[in-house]
C-alpha cells in the first residue's frame, strides 16, 4: 500500500480509470495544492517502479485532465504514472503559471520552484523511477510553454518534453524583474532532451508564431527534435494527446544520453544545471549563458536579451562546477576576457568533492580548467567579417576569420578548420584551412580567410535571421571539436527614407535635448514614418541599448514587438555617421502573424564637424575638435597653416606647464615654444618676407605632460589663408620612449624633460617626412606590451583618442595608414628581470610568462592592428636599446610571432643595438630612420 506522507490529503479516491484527485501541502505556495494522478491497474500489487509523465494544462483550465476511460487504457497499457498539476497561483485565477505580459506577472512565487517540490513529492509518495530518463513533461497551450520551459530549465531532471501548440514567448520571473523568454532562440538548452512539438494548422491561432519556434529548433543540428502539424482549432484532441503520450513511452524505452558538451541559458540569478551551481546578483531582466561546457572549461556571459543582447553591467557570477575533477588537486584556470582581450591564469585547488569555484564579472569569458597532462581542447572565441565587422555583405564576397583558443592542457597538433552552413543561399569558396599547433592557453586568429557570398533574403516573420555557420576542427590524432556561430547579413533591402529621431521630445522614449538630432550622450529611438524600428549595427559609438516591448493588438495578444533605444556615447565625434540595418513590425489581428519590413539608413550624430578649426588648417595626429578648441595629446601631433603675410600668432593653453612644441616655419625648425597653463597668445613667427608661408606647431613631448588646447591662429591684416597640401601617404607608429624621442637631446640620454624630448627628430618622424607621409605617433615613455613602468600597457590605450580617458575611442576610419610600425617590448624586456617591481607583481604575480605566451600576446596585439587596418603593411620592429643587445631572446620572440601570423604584409625589423645604456640621441635616431627607410624601400611597394 502507498505510504501516507505528512501533508498528503486524499479528497477523492475514484476507482474508475485508476484516477485519484489529491492535495499536498506546498511549502513554496504555503498552501495546499491539488493534483490529479492516474495509476496503472497493477500499481497496488506489482511492487514495481514506474516512469512518470507530468501534464500541464492551458489557460482557464486546471488539473482535472480527463479523456474518459480512454486515458485509463493508455496509462494501463504503457505502465506509467500520469500526473496533472494545478498551474494556478491562487484558486481564483483563470490564467496559470504567473507568466505572460507584464500585467500578467503578479506573484513572487515561481512555478520553476514548485515543480521541483511537486516532483520530489511524487517521487516520495509513489513508486516512481526517479531519474531523468523516466521522467517526462507534456503540456498544451500555456502548459506547452511550461513543458518546454521546465525541460530547458532542468535538462538534468527531464528526459522528454512534448509541447502541444504552446505559446511562442512569454515574460516570466518576478513582478519587479521578469524577462522575455522566446523559445526560438533557446534550443541550445535542450541537448540531451528529446523534444516533440505539435503545431496547429492551418486555422489554429498560434500557427504563425509557432512556425518561428519551429524554424529556431531546426537550426540546431544535433537536437533530438520532431514535430507534427495538427489541423483544427487551438485545442488538444485525444488523437493528438495519444500520439504525444506514445512518443514519451517510446522515449522511455530508448532514452537520450546526457550530453558530453552542453549549453545553458537561464533567466534567473541562481540555478543548478547538470551539477553546476551558478549564483549571481542578477536582479534585472536578462540571462546568464553557459556555453561549450566540458571538463576542460566553459564560456560564460550575461546578456540583456537573446540572442544578441549586450552584457549586463554590474553583474558578478560565481560558478561551482560539478564534481568532475580529482579532489584536493591543483588545476590551472585560464580566464580569457573577450572584451578586454586579457587573460589571467591562476592555480586553483579543487574541493573535497572535486568541484572548482570560478568567479567572473558580467563580460564574456572563456574559462579553461586543466592540468598540464590534460589533452588539448580547441574552442571558438570570435569571428570577424572583412577584419572589421560582424555583418556579411549582401550578394558579394566577404572574408571571415576565426579566433580560436586552446583551453586544454597540452599543445595541439596542426589543425584543420572546416567551415560549413546549411543555408543554400550562402556559398563558401574555400571551406577548409590549416592552422599551426596551439599551445595551452594560446589564442590566435586564422591567418587565412574563408571567402563567403551570402545571397540571403531577410525573414519576414520573427524567425531567426542570422546565418548559422558550423565549424569543425580536427587534428592528425583524430581529435575533433565542433563549434558554431551566427553572422547577420546586411541585406540588400530598400532604404528607409522617412526617418525620425526621438531624443526626448516625446517625453516617453528617447532622452536628450529634443531637437530630433542624435547628439553625443543622448538616448534615441528611431522611426521609419510612424513605426518604431529594431536596429542592427556595428558601431563603437553606440555604447548601450535597451529594447522597448509592446503588445500590438491582435486576437489573443501573443508575440511581442520589439524596438531599439540606443545610447550614443559621449565621446562620439560630431559628424560621425552610423549605418543601420533595421525593421519594423506590424501584426495581423486575426491570424496573430508578425510582418517585418526591412530597410537600411544612415544617421549623422550631432551637427557636421564643428566650424573650429578652419578647414584650411591641417590637423595631423589623434586630435579632438570642439566648437572652441582642438585638444592635442599625442607626441608628434601637429597643427599647420598656409597663408600670406609676415607674422603669425597662436592662442594655446596647457594642462600643466611642461609641454613644449616645435615651431616649424617653411619646413625649418626655428624655435622651441613652452606652453603656459594659462590661456595665452604666442608669436610663432615675425619679420617674415612678405609672401606665402607655412607654419606648423609640432608637439615634441610625451602625452604624460598633459593635454594642450589650441584655440586658433591669428593672421596679420590682409592675410590670405590657403589649403595645406595633403600628403598621399600615411604612417602610424606604436611605441615607447624610443618612439617618443625621449631624451634625444640630452647628452646623458636619460632626461625626459620637454626640452630634451623632441619627437620631431625621432626616427619615425624622420622616416615619415622622407616619404612625404602623414605622421601619427601613439607612444608613451615606459610603456610595454605586457607590463609597463606605470599602469597602462599599450593594448589598453592603443585605441584611445584621449589617452587619459578609458572611455575615449579613436575613430580608426579617420586615418588609414599605408604602413604601421610597432616598436614595443623594450620595457617588457627590462621588467621581466624585476619580479619585485609593483607592476610586475600586478601583471604576473611571482613569475614572468613563458616565451610562448610572450609570442602569443605580441601576435594578439598585431592582430588587433590588423583588424582596424586590414590593408596596411605592418612592420614589427624592436630596438635600439637593451632588448636587441647580443644574446637577447626578444628579437626571436618578434620573429617567431611574425612567422606564426603568416601574413604577407607583416614584417620583422630589428634595429641595430646602440651599445650604450641610454636612450638613442639625435644621430642614432637618424641611423634608425635610415634603417627603416631602407627596409621599406627594399620590401614594400606602396
Amino acid at each position: 500500500m502507498r505510504p501516507l506522507l505528512i501533508g498528503l490529503f486524499i479528497t477523492a479516491t475514484l476507482s474508475v480509470f485508476g484516477q485519484e484527485d489529491l492535495k499536498h501541502y506546498s511549502a513554496v505556495f504555503k498552501a495546499e495544492k491539488p493534483y490529479r494522478i492516474f495509476l496503472p491497474h497493477d500499481y497496488q500489487t506489482s511492487g514495481k517502479r514506474y516512469p512518470v509523465i507530468y501534464f500541464f494544462h492551458g489557460n482557464k483550465r486546471d488539473h482535472k485532465l480527463t479523456y474518459q476511460e480512454n486515458l485509463d487504457s493508455l496509462v494501463n497499457a504503457a505502465g506509467v504514472i500520469l500526473v496533472a498539476w494545478n498551474g494556478k497561483s491562487v484558486e481564483k485565477d483563470d490564467r496559470p503559471y504567473n507568466i505572460g505580459y507584464h500585467s500578467n506577472i503578479n506573484y513572487q512565487v515561481q512555478f520553476k520552484d514548485y515543480f521541483l517540490e511537486f516532483m520530489h513529492h511524487i517521487d516520495s509518495a509513489y513508486r516512481t523511477i526517479p531519474d531523468r530518463q523516466h521522467r517526462a513533461v507534456f503540456g498544451h497551450s500555456m502548459g506547452g510553454f511550461m513543458s518546454f520551459f521546465l525541460a530547458g530549465k532542468y535538462p538534468q531532471l527531464i528526459g522528454t518534453a512534448v509541447n502541444s501548440k504552446g505559446s511562442a514567448e512569454f515574460f516570466l520571473g518576478y513582478p519587479a524583474n521578469h524577462t522575455l523568454y522566446s523559445f526560438r532562440y533557446l534550443f541550445k538548452n535542450y541537448y540531451g532532451t528529446r523534444l516533440r512539438f505539435h503545431i496547429g494548422s492551418p486555422r489554429e491561432e498560434l500557427v504563425h508564431l509557432n512556425t518561428e519556434v519551429l524554424n529556431g529548433a531546426l537550426r540546431e543540428k544535433a537536437l533530438d527534435f520532431t514535430y507534427k502539424f495538427y489541423p483544427g482549432p487551438h485545442d488538444i484532441g485525444f488523437t493528438e494527446f495519444t500520439e504525444g503520450f506514445n512518443f514519451i513511452i517510446s522515449s522511455f524505452k530508448n532514452p537520450v544520453a546526457a550530453p558530453k558538451r552542453w549549453n545553458h541559458i537561464d533567466s534567473y540569478a541562481d540555478f543548478n544545471v547538470w551539477g553546476y551551481d551558478v549564483s549571481s546578483n542578477l536582479h534585472q531582466p536578462g540571462f546568464i549563458e553557459l556555453s561549450g561546457v566540458t571538463q576542460s572549461g566553459f564560456g560564460i556571459t550575461t546578456k540583456k536579451w537573446q540572442p544578441d543582447g549586450r552584457p549586463i553591467p554590474g553583474i558578478n557570477i560565481k560558478v561551482v562546477t560539478a564534481p568532475v575533477y580529482q579532489p584536493r588537486t591543483s588545476y590551472a584556470v585560464l580566464d580569457y576576457n573577450l572584451v578586454t582581450k586579457s587573460r589571467n591564469v591562476t592555480k586553483v585547488m579543487s574541493d573535497d568533492k572535486g568541484r572548482i569555484t570560478i568567479n567572473v564579472n558580467h563580460e564574456p569569458h572563456e574559462i579553461g580548467i586543466h592540468k598540464n597532462t590534460d589533452p588539448p581542447e580547441i574552442v571558438l572565441l570570435d569571428y570577424k567579417v572583412n577584419d572589421s565587422s560582424v555583418f556579411l555583405p549582401a550578394k558579394k564576397e566577404g572574408s571571415i576569420r576565426l579566433q580560436l583558443l586552446n583551453r586544454g592542457g597540452k599543445k595541439s597538433e596542426p589543425l584543420k578548420i572546416t567551415l560549413t552552413t546549411d543555408k543554400k543561399d550562402v556559398s563558401i569558396e574555400k571551406s577548409t584551412i590549416e592552422l599551426a599547433p596551439l599551445v595551452q592557453e594560446q589564442d590566435t586568429w586564422t591567418p587565412a580567410e574563408f571567402k563567403v557570398i551570402a545571397s540571403s533574403e531577410p525573414e519576414h516573420d520573427g524567425s531567426p535571421f542570422r546565418v548559422r555557420f558550423n565549424v569543425n576542427i580536427s587534428d592528425k590524432k583524430g581529435n575533433t571539436w565542433t563549434e558554431e556561430f551566427d553572422a547577420p547579413v546586411f541585406y540588400d533591402v530598400p532604404a528607409f527614407t522617412d526617418i525620425g529621431i526621438d531624443d526626448g521630445d516625446s517625453e516617453i522614449f528617447g532622452s536628450g535635448n529634443g531637437d530630433n538630432i542624435a547628439d553625443p550622450g543622448e538616448t534615441v529611438m528611431i522611426y521609419q514614418h510612424s513605426n518604431r524600428t529594431r536596429l542592427f549595427y556595428d558601431d563603437p559609438y553606440i555604447d548601450s541599448e535597451r529594447l522597448y516591448d509592446e503588445l500590438q493588438p491582435d486576437k489573443w495578444g501573443d508575440g511581442y514587438a520589439l524596438s531599439s533605444l540606443i545610447h550614443i556615447s559621449k565621446d562620439c565625434p560630431p559628424g560621425h555617421k552610423i549605418k543601420f540595418l533595421a525593421y519594423y513590425e506590424v501584426k495581423e489581428w486575426k491570424t496573430i502573424k508578425r510582418n517585418l519590413t526591412w530597410g537600411w539608413f544612415t544617421i549623422t550624430v550631432g551637427k557636421e564637424e564643428p566650424a573650429f578649426p578652419d578647414p584650411k588648417i591641417q590637423l595631423t595626429g589623434r586630435i579632438a575638435s570642439t566648437d572652441t578648441a582642438c585638444e592635442i595629446y599625442w607626441p608628434g601631433s601637429s597643427v599647420k597653416t598656409r597663408f600670406t603675410g609676415t607674422s603669425l600668432k597662436a592662442t594655446l593653453r596647457c594642462q600643466r606647464r611642461s609641454n613644449f612644441f616645435n615651431v616649424i616655419v617653411d619646413g625649418k625648425d626655428v624655435s622651441l615654444l613652452e606652453i603656459d597653463s594659462i590661456k595665452k597668445t604666442y608669436t610663432l613667427a615675425d619679420g617674415l618676407p612678405n609672401g606665402e608661408h607655412t607654419v606648423e606647431l609640432n608637439r615634441r613631448t610625451d602625452f604624460n605632460d598633459g593635454t594642450t588646447w589650441f584655440y586658433g591662429f591669428e593672421y596679420p591684416d590682409g592675410a590670405e589663408v590657403f589649403d595645406v597640401p595633403q600628403h598621399k601617404r600615411t604612417m602610424e607608429f606604436y611605441g615607447n620612449s624610443i618612439t617618443v624621442g625621449s631624451a634625444i637631446e640630452d647628452e646623458n640620454g636619460t632626461s625626459g624633460r620637454g626640452t630634451h624630448t623632441n619627437n620631431y627628430l625621432s626616427y619615425g618622424a624622420l622616416a615619415a617626412r622622407h616619404f612625404d607621409a602623414n605622421y601619427y605617433c601613439i607612444a608613451r615613455s615606459g610603456i610595454g606590451l605586457m607590463v609597463s613602468w606605470s599602469t597602462p600597457i599599450m593594448p589598453e590605450i592603443y585605441d584611445r583618442l584621449n589617452p587619459f580617458d578609458p572611455n575615449s575611442r579613436w575613430d580608426f576610419s579617420k586615418s588609414t595608414p599605408d604602413i604601421v610600425v610597432i616598436n614595443l617590448m623594450q620595457n617588457d624586456a627590462a621588467l621581466f628581470e624585476m619580479p619585485g617591481y609593483d607592476q610586475f607583481k600586478s601583471r604576473f604575480g611571482t613569475k614572468a610568462p613563458p616565451p610562448d605566451t610572450v609570442v602569443e600576446r605580441y601576435k594578439n596585439f598585431v592582430s588587433r592592428i590588423r583588424v582596424v587596418y586590414p590593408s596596411a603593411h605592418i612592420i614589427c620592429a624592436l630596438g635600439s636599446m637593451g632588448a636587441v643587445k647580443p644574446g637577447s631572446p626578444w628579437p626571436g620572440y618578434i620573429e617567431k610571432a611574425v612567422s606564426q601570423l603568416n601574413d604577407k604584409k607583416v614584417y620583422p625589423l630589428i634595429f641595430s643595438y646602440i651599445n650604450v645604456d641610454r636612450h638613442p640621441n639625435v644621430e642614432e635616431h637618424k641611423k634608425m630612420a635610415d634603417q627603416l627607410i631602407g627596409f621599406i624601400e627594399k620590401n614594400i611597394k606602396w
